[in-house]
């Protein structure tokens, strides 16, 4: 069972891939301050000023599988905004976040659609 659930995840997430027009998504790999970071949304997503916003995963119980088999459910929650400010490379920019905006590693960031 356990075996089943995880090949339906892996097939979503391959087809979810596959779509167009879906948001520019990334994720903070690093915090460099109170207000920046480096994120994995590079040159190929977006450009110097674009405007991204913020999202926080709150997972019931810790998000996954539990051990019976069952699934935790998380939802995305939108925790502010910010701007790119620098490109590094084609997979890595930098992103400036007004002071106090709560952010951390491995929080997902999507290019904002006017």
């Amino acid at each position: 069972m356990k075996l089943n659930i995880t090949i339906l995840f892996l097939a979503v997430f391959a087809l979810a891939g596959c779509v167009t027009g879906g948001p520019d998504r990334g994720h903070i790999v690093m915090k460099t301050s109170d207000d920046t970071a480096h994120v994995a949304l590079g040159s190929g997503a977006v450009k110097v000023g674009d405007h991204v916003e913020l999202y926080h995963n709150e997972c019931a119980g810790g998000g996954g599988i539990k051990s019976d088999g069952e699934l935790r459910h998380c939802k995305k929650v939108s925790t502010g905004h910010g701007d790119v400010i620098e490109l590094y490379d084609a997979d890595y920019s930098v992103v400036k976040f007004p002071k106090g905006t709560k952010f951390s590693e491995g929080d997902t960031i999507e290019k904002h659609r006017h």
